[in-house]
């Protein structure tokens, strides 16, 4: 069972006679227990596994971790969550912070373009080629983002 049919199993179970309503309850009763005591990174799990990034970010232990791998999965999930704003407030800090290091500003933009986001993307490989031009998998994605975000002129 997963914790969202808990209740529906506890209703089905009412219609049934005495003792299998009994042995039915309480295995959703140790389900539900088992899932109270996973923690937070168990919980996450759980909804990652099925896709349900919200509530793996309503769960999410390191939010305010101080590592920058963290940061930026953080950062991610928030995105994947579908909290925008605060995904994207991450990623800028993280960026403010670490201007002058080609490496962050890469992991900062990959994780963008992994989700679908060249455009924002494309700022944070570009700070990086400025400071550290001798980036040669860098400059192609440059290039290829600018091809792909070039208006294309109508005939």
């Amino acid at each position: 069972l997963s914790f969202a049919a808990w209740d529906k199993a506890r209703q089905a179970a009412r219609s049934l006679p005495v003792a299998p309503m009994e042995s039915w309850l309480r295995i959703v009763q140790k389900e539900e227990s088992a899932f109270a005591a996973s923690g937070p990174v168990g919980r996450v799990r759980f909804f990652l596994e099925r896709g349900n990034f919200a509530a793996a970010w309503r769960e999410w232990p390191d939010r305010d971790a101080p590592g920058i791998l963290e940061r930026l999965r953080a950062a991610r999930m928030a995105l994947l969550a579908g909290d925008e704003e605060e995904g994207k407030k991450r990623i800028a800090r993280l960026a403010g912070e670490c201007r002058n290091d080609p490496r962050i500003l890469n992991s900062a933009a990959n994780l963008l373009y992994e989700l679908q986001r060249g455009d924002e993307a494309l700022d944070l490989y570009r700070r990086s080629l400025k400071l550290n031009p001798g980036q040669p998998a860098v400059g192609q994605r440059v290039d290829l983002l600018e091809r792909l975000l070039r208006p294309v002129p109508r005939s």
